[in-house]
């Protein structure tokens, strides 16, 4: 799953201008630390986290064999799984105070990298 989205980003990057790939890579910190942020918040407010796995899932499906006869095959598939974990709330919360102050800061030097985006490529 997370090549998949890795790809489309690369394949979305590709097709960007030179503008909008500055101003992507500009942002991918503060966009970044959001994440986090907001993933810390939402453990805060459940009281756990949430660790997430693909695991595989096999099954019995009917191919073709070269004959062009359906015959039973055996295929995987990924399937992701949720599971609570638990956490100190206290350190999450120390955690979501320092990834704010870091956001702070990224998005200060992401201003000043937008701007340069915007001088270094004029539409």
């Amino acid at each position: 799953m997370k090549r998949l989205i890795a790809l489309a980003l690369l394949l979305a990057a590709t097709a960007c201008s030179p503008l909008q790939q500055c101003l992507y890579d500009a942002n991918r910190d503060v966009k970044r630390l959001e994440r986090e942020a907001d993933e810390a918040r939402d453990n805060i407010r459940r009281g756990y986290a949430i660790h997430r796995q693909m695991v595989p899932v096999h099954y019995m499906d009917v191919c073709p064999d070269g004959a062009g006869n359906l015959v039973p095959c055996p295929k995987i598939e990924y399937e992701e799984i949720e599971t609570p974990v638990a956490i100190d709330v206290a350190e999450e919360r120390r955690k979501l105070a320092d990834l704010e102050r870091r956001l702070a800061v990224a998005r200060r030097s992401a201003e000043a990298a937008v701007a340069a985006c915007h001088r270094a490529h004029p539409e």
